[in-house]
């Protein structure tokens, strides 16, 4: 039961003291959430590391297997070019 306050509207130290120990339950309670809601995020996060470490060890076997590819096709048109500059001289008729 609230008490009234001689003075009207001003409400008694009792109630002030109910309303103090209402909003530290809230306070408490808010801090709990957040507490279990930041150590959620800290795990998502922890996976998305872990997920983007992968992804990037990925790209980067990727980026290899490309240039690999790419030095290979070099080799392989060096080696056309001086099989064709040596067909191009068989099919050359001799000179007299």
């Amino acid at each position: 039961m609230r008490s009234v306050n001689p003075l009207g509207s001003v409400p008694s130290v009792q109630d002030a003291f109910a309303r103090l120990e209402q909003l530290a339950l809230r306070v408490g309670d808010e801090l709990g959430r957040l507490r279990r809601e930041n150590s959620a995020l800290k795990e998502e996060l922890e996976t998305l590391r872990r997920r983007l470490a992968k992804l990037e060890a990925e790209g980067q076997q990727s980026r290899r297997l490309v240039e690999r590819f790419r030095r290979e096709r070099a080799d392989i048109r060096s080696r056309a070019a001086s099989i064709l500059v040596g067909i191009a001289s068989l099919e050359r008729p001799d000179d007299p």
